[in-house]
């Protein structure tokens, strides 16, 4: 089954919205640093209680231009499609490379976030759609104590059930004006 994107946002050629599987990294990640991108903030992804996502930075450059501050702001909502449990999170790294995008990774969950959709790391097969939405938070450099009460509330909470709409163009028609890209898997390459 294809993973298509869509085109949504300012820029009609730019992926805001995806839909594939979600992987796990930074928390006693033997192929991670455990640092996140400088422009999101240097945040330890190495942090079992960092809810957070990875999102590739030609996604965030389209979207929402090259201004890390814009990025640090951002949030991604994150619904599981097969139960439509959703979380709206920071993005606290870039992410996944092009490999993983082939085959069919649409995002990186920090382990708090897959823990929370029960995802174990990828191999509990859910596909996930994931959304940007600009100016939906604190910017951990300007406001790290707002920044970190939102990771205390995000860490006392489990997905919910609704508050998003993944309703609208039949995204796995394939074919029709809306629909950007597909491929075996979710494909930010451009």
């Amino acid at each position: 089954m294809p993973f298509p994107f869509i085109r949504y946002g300012q820029n009609p050629q730019a992926p805001e919205t995806a839909r594939g599987k979600a992987t796990v990294f930074g928390f006693e990640d033997p192929e991670d640093i455990g640092i996140g991108a400088p422009s999101l903030g240097n945040l330890s992804t190495d942090n079992e209680y960092l809810h957070g996502v990875a999102v590739p930075h030609s996604v965030l450059v389209a979207q929402l231009g090259k201004d890390p501050a814009a990025w640090r702001t951002a949030r991604v909502q994150v619904t599981n499609i097969g139960n439509l449990q959703t979380m709206t999170v920071p993005i606290v790294d870039l992410g996944p490379g092009r490999v993983p995008q082939r085959r069919g990774v649409a995002a990186d969950f920090t382990q708090a976030l897959d823990n929370a959709f029960n995802n174990q790391g990828g191999d509990a097969g859910n596909i996930f759609h994931t959304k940007i939405l600009p100016n939906a938070g604190p910017d951990v450099l300007k406001d790290p104590g707002a920044f970190w009460a939102e990771q205390d509330q995000l860490n006392q909470q489990k997905p919910s059930i609704g508050g998003t709409s993944i309703v609208g163009p039949d995204i796995s028609a394939g074919s029709g004006a809306d629909v950007l890209a597909q491929g075996a898997g979710p494909s930010y390459l451009t």
